[in-house]
């Protein structure tokens, strides 16, 4: 997964600042982030344990980009901008984003 162009980045930046029409692109990028790290990746304390305070998502952002995963890098990012409420949203609704691997 790729890196977003800056214009749909920004783009996701204002509907989540508006608490307008995120919640559906927000996810289909979890989700695509999940088919290549069903563990949840850079982000794990945050999409699958449900660390949501921003210092959490702080870590996460920075772990991503030391790691070059700008997929993650870019979704957490984005979840900077959110409220607790939007970040709540996004880890009660795990099942829509995460992917359930076989890793016997």
């Amino acid at each position: 997964m790729d890196r977003l162009h800056y214009t749909k980045f920004n783009e996701l930046v204002e509907k989540i600042r508006q608490d307008k029409a995120w919640f559906e692109p927000f996810i289909a990028l979890c989700k695509e982030y999940y088919i290549e790290n069903g563990t949840g990746g850079s982000l794990h304390i945050v999409l699958d344990d449900g660390n949501l305070a921003k210092h959490h998502i702080d870590w996460c952002a920075g772990y991503a980009c030391g790691s070059k995963d700008w997929a993650g890098d870019d979704i957490a990012n984005l979840m900077i901008w959110m409220t607790s409420k939007q970040r709540r949203k996004v880890y009660r609704n795990y099942s829509l984003y995460a992917q359930s691997k076989d890793f016997s």
